[in-house]
């Protein structure tokens, strides 16, 4: 039987340097008609690219960052020139396209020469380490981000330190090199100890990215107080997102030890906190868990309904590899209640949609549970 285990990564990634106070886009819409060519102008337009960003209009965000780079260089403005790519940068990185945002940033490197920010140089080593890690660049993306800790380091930067060794963690986990990566949480949990007001996301991350650790440790109850922790912050600011995550990873713990009744009351909480904020992905995948958790508690048919209930979302949203795994759990589950019609009546559509989609990996795994099905029979 499929079970889905949520192991969350989260990455904090700075924002791109745009150096005025913020102002909403409108504003700086109207401000850029009466700016003349000068730096009160650039600022305003990298302004603009980073805020477009932020509401993810990544190509008008691109279209400012250019002229901010233009006027920048009419300017012979380092700091625009350098602060447009950093943004177009993290721009070209939100859109996944990493090669692009890394030619960005390493064009950033090069027009920082000679310049006195470091706020800036950090900002840019920690988007570099950001693109070499999506493209598994291990040791590129740490040298990276030790460069940007120096920087951190002397401008005693708190909330900055403890991003970077959050990141770094991350890396550390990526390659199994547990006790790395749980070093680097610490440091990052323990900068944030007495300030998690000004960043409760990042606390949040951290706690949550720790206890993925400990769980793959075997630290179960280590697991579970990094994840007590996540889950006070989560409440207070109404975080529903994480705190539907926190309750799914700590029903996984259960689960790994048997405590299953225990895990039905995690998964039923995260299916609230999932139905609050609409994700419908999330409701597809714990109904799948709940009944999972069912067949091991010997309810069959209460696990059926479960996984009848997955089905449903899966093709309310359209997602179809999530409706092939439910057509073969629910194959699965009718074969175990001697229902051989339903079940290769399921097993077959799961079969035909794999063959609509072009998934070769699933189209192998139901004709396999489907000969297994029917041999058994």
């Amino acid at each position: 039987m499929l079970y889905k285990l949520f192991s969350v990564f989260y990455f904090f990634l700075f924002p791109g340097m745009f150096l005025v106070a913020q102002a909403d886009i409108t504003s700086l819409l109207l401000q850029i008609k009466k700016d003349k060519e000068d730096t009160a102008k650039a600022h305003h337009l990298f302004s603009l690219c980073h805020q477009y960003r932020e509401k993810g209009a990544l190509d008008k965000g691109l279209a400012y960052g250019q002229q901010a780079l233009q006027l920048s260089k009419q300017l012979k403005y380092a700091t625009g020139v350098v602060s447009s790519y950093l943004n177009m940068g993290n721009i070209y990185f939100s859109k996944g396209d990493y090669q692009l945002a890394r030619q960005n940033l390493l064009d950033a490197l090069g027009a920082y020469e000679n310049m006195n920010n470091l706020p800036l140089l950090a900002a840019i080593y920690n988007s570099l380490g950001a693109t070499y890690m999506y493209e598994s660049k291990y040791v590129h993306a740490l040298s990276c981000y030790k460069r940007a800790l120096q920087t951190e380091d002397s401008l005693h930067d708190e909330v900055g330190i403890a991003a970077l060794y959050n990141n770094m963690g991350i890396i550390y986990e990526k390659q199994g090199f547990y006790d790395q990566a749980m070093d680097s949480y610490k440091k990052c949990i323990e900068a944030q100890s007495h300030w998690t007001a000004i960043s409760p996301n990042l606390f949040i991350n951290s706690c949550m990215n720790m206890s993925n650790v400990c769980y793959k440790k075997n630290k179960y109850d280590l697991s579970v107080f990094y994840l007590s922790a996540a889950l006070k912050e989560a409440k207070l600011i109404k975080d529903y997102r994480s705190t539907a995550a926190i309750f799914d990873n700590w029903a996984n713990i259960y689960v790994t030890q048997n405590k299953d009744r225990k895990a039905l009351i995690k998964y039923k909480k995260s299916l609230r906190e999932h139905e609050k904020i609409k994700n419908k992905q999330g409701l597809t995948d714990v109904y799948n868990n709940i009944a999972n958790v069912y067949e091991k508690l010997k309810k069959p048919a209460k696990s059926l309904v479960m996984y009848f209930a997955s089905l449903q979302v899966a093709q309310e949203i359209g997602n179809q590899e999530s409706i092939i795994t439910s057509y073969i759990n629910i194959g699965l589950m009718q074969h175990k209640l001697h229902h051989q019609k339903e079940a290769k009546e399921y097993l077959k559509k799961a079969e035909q949609l794999s063959v609509d989609i072009n998934n070769p990996t699933l189209v192998e795994k139901s004709r396999w549970v489907l000969k297994q099905t029917t041999e058994s029979h």
